[in-house]
């Protein structure tokens, strides 16, 4: 039995929006077919095509990816943790309540928000206030999924 094949219409705001949905769409096994509209601003109309699953399960990394990396700032007075659209999808930006900055890198095959959460639950259930109490949880976190982590140093710098 085939599964049936669906067309998407998605639209982006600009070339590096598009760019980033070819990719996941790439990624995901789909043909992107470009729209042929008459003049509609700067926005872009394309169709993804493929299964209705798949197509699915891009439109949500896509949604996921265009936030890009994730910003953790211990600092007094900012807020502990946002997404940055120019930090690249897949970073992890520390910057501990001192000022030292780290960045790890995530390669999620899954929802980067999901862990991104449990890393966030872990640092604050446990207090973490140095970039090394962050970067122990968060290889951790990132071990218990299955993935390799990078090996550093007791005071997590490489």
């Amino acid at each position: 039995m085939s599964a049936d094949i669906v067309r998407e219409f998605v639209t982006v705001e600009n070339p590096k929006e598009l760019s980033l949905l070819r990719t996941t769409a790439a990624d995901f096994g789909l043909t992107v077919e470009e729209v042929r509209t008459r003049e509609i601003g700067v926005v872009t109309a394309v169709f993804l095509v493929g299964t209705m699953v798949l197509v699915r399960d891009a439109l949500q990394s896509f949604a996921d990816r265009r936030q890009g990396g994730q910003v953790i700032d211990l600092r007094p007075g900012r807020t502990l943790t946002r997404r940055d659209p120019n930090l690249l999808y897949g970073l992890v930006l520390i910057v501990a309540e001192d000022g030292e900055i780290q960045i790890r890198v995530w390669e999620p095959k899954d929802n980067f928000q999901t862990a991104v959460t449990e890393i966030l639950a872990a640092i604050t259930s446990a207090g973490a206030t140095a970039v090394a109490d962050v970067s122990k949880a968060t290889a951790e976190i990132v071990a218990s999924r299955g993935h390799t982590v990078d090996r550093h140093g007791e005071d997590g710098r490489p």
